[in-house]
């Protein structure tokens, strides 16, 4: 009978797309997992090198640890690594890390002095435009609110006289410093 046939001819038409439906989907899910994973890597490499010799407040590590670097990720995602969005991440975590570092000369007390209402505003800025939580930003953009307050008020009262040892740093940091005030300024 050929209705016959032609009838399990169809079912197993069908029964072959159904399969390389499912096989093209499985494809696809196992490639964005290996590509998320990827990227996973890169970003924390990328934090990684960073913040290699850095102390991280630990009221900031939810900040770089989590919220910024989900933030490098889709950036990576998106963007990819040469891409402006993935550069701009990368130089903010910079500027980041180097404010909150203990400050043992006054040329790094003039950074964070001078950059860190606008470090505050580009880092808000950029994580509110993620779709990350808005509470969960909010309460670190106040803990990075508070230390740097914190740490100015603790320098103003405890500005160590290192002229000594200013010098050589000063020049050092006038450098890095310079090129954080034009980073921040790219950025803005």
């Amino acid at each position: 009978d050929i209705s016959v046939f032609e009838s399990a001819v169809t079912k197993l038409q069908e029964i072959i797309r159904a399969e390389e439906k499912a096989a093209t989907e499985a494809e696809r899910q196992l490639k964005k997992k290996i590509l998320q994973e990827h990227a996973r890597n890169i970003v924390t490499t990328q934090v990684k090198i960073v913040s290699c010799n850095q102390n991280i407040p630990d009221s900031i590590k939810p900040l770089v640890l989590k919220h910024w670097s989900t933030l490098m990720l889709n950036r990576y995602l998106r963007h990819g690594r040469n891409s402006e969005q993935w550069s701009q991440s990368v130089t903010l975590l910079k500027l980041l890390l180097r404010c909150v570092q203990p400050i043992r000369y006054q040329s790094q007390f003039k950074l964070v002095k001078n950059n860190h209402s606008a470090l505050l505003e580009a880092v808000n800025d950029e994580l509110y435009r993620t779709q990350q939580n808005k509470d969960e930003i909010a309460h670190q953009i106040l803990e990075l609110k508070t230390h740097f307050s914190q740490t100015i008020d603790a320098c103003k009262l405890e500005l160590i006289d290192a002229n000594k040892d200013e010098k050589s740093e000063y020049a050092l940091s006038q450098d890095s410093s310079e090129n954080s005030d034009e980073a921040l300024q790219q950025i803005q």
